[in-house]
């Protein structure tokens, strides 16, 4: 088992102890709500900018030292190699279906919350063509929740 894979399934546990959470999301137009709905708004403004081929928009929500590992690429760091991998994604989906598992901390000003979710990706032409779950780990900073990482696995 990678570190990447341990590092998923350590938090999944321990999500599973947890209540439901979310964060403050000014920065990102994100109306105020209860921690968890803030990061959901958050994680579907992220999905969906990148799904519209808002590459730019769906770039800016990570923090400069993110990483993003999704099966088949290698692993991205930062926020030039992350907007690559952000294009290449975009050319291929047209929509995506999100269901979500997990947010934790509830706490209000956490440090880290991540959210936890399974995502359907269909292409342009409405072909299923991609199963996973992903992690997305969110940071707070001076400029609100930002992407910190993301780790995406069809087999998780």
């Amino acid at each position: 088992m990678s570190l990447l894979q341990f590092v998923c399934v350590f938090l999944l546990v321990c999500g599973a102890w947890r209540a439901p959470a979310g964060v403050a999301a000014a920065k990102h137009g994100i109306e105020e709500r209860n921690v968890e709905d803030k990061m959901i708004a958050l994680t579907n403004k992220l999905i969906d900018t990148l799904a519209n081929g808002q590459v730019d928009e769906s770039v800016n929500m990570f923090d400069p030292e993110a990483i993003i590992s999704f099966e088949g690429y290698p692993p991205a760091i930062g926020k030039e190699a992350i907007h690559e991998v952000g294009e290449i994604l975009a050319s291929k989906i047209g929509r995506v279906e999100k269901f979500y598992l997990d947010v934790a901390p509830l706490e209000e000003g956490a440090a880290f919350v991540y959210v936890l979710l399974g995502q359907k990706w269909y292409s342009h032409e409405n072909e299923l063509f991609h199963v996973s779950k992903e992690l997305i780990i969110w940071r707070n900073t001076d400029d609100g929740y930002m992407v910190y990482r993301l780790m995406s696995n069809s087999n998780v």
